[in-house]
């Protein structure tokens, strides 16, 4: 096997597979692509404080509880 048949194999291998999880990522969509490192999803809208009417983001709310704020 020459140089240029083996480099063009390995090219066209990577292509190949660089393509397939190109394919798996926006088709299946794994969970972890859909929610932060806290586990709320993205996109979520913000929640109104019922005593002020003010509105906070969910992340917010997560960190003051966690943290005990």
């Amino acid at each position: 096997m020459t140089r240029a048949f083996q480099l063009s194999l390995f090219t066209a291998l990577t292509a190949v597979l660089s393509v397939f999880c190109l394919v798996y990522i926006l088709v299946v969509s794994p969970d972890y692509l859909n929610k932060t490192s806290e586990g709320t999803p993205f996109f979520t809208p913000p929640l109104i404080n019922p005593e002020t009417g003010e509105t906070i983001e969910l992340d917010e709310l997560i960190r003051h509880y966690k943290s005990g704020d």
